[in-house]
């Protein structure tokens, strides 16, 4: 999968700031994945309920939350935008 060429990209941002503004998404909306009963939902879910805080997350686990963002576990809302870029612009910017 991957971007539009016209979707914009948050070249500007630091990792750890796409970083928060994917973890504050995903959090929010979660609850999209409520009443599936599929494998994929269900690790999804976990995986969004140990996300570590902005704060507290390691360059690792960042890294981690990119990639799945892309190719995983949390591919759901690749195409998904919190009103100002999609997930995928923050995790591939």
């Amino acid at each position: 999968m991957a971007l539009n060429p016209e979707d914009a990209r948050p070249t500007q941002l630091p990792e750890r700031e796409r970083y928060r503004k994917i973890w504050t998404w995903y959090r929010a909306n979660a609850s999209q994945l409520a009443g599936r009963t599929d494998d994929y939902a269900k690790r999804s879910s976990d995986y969004i309920r140990q996300l570590p805080a902005p704060d507290s997350a390691s360059e690792a686990q960042i890294a981690d939350v990119f990639n799945h963002v892309q190719t995983g576990l949390l591919e759901w809302a690749y195409h998904t935008s919190d009103g100002q870029y999609k997930m995928a612009a923050y995790a591939g910017a």
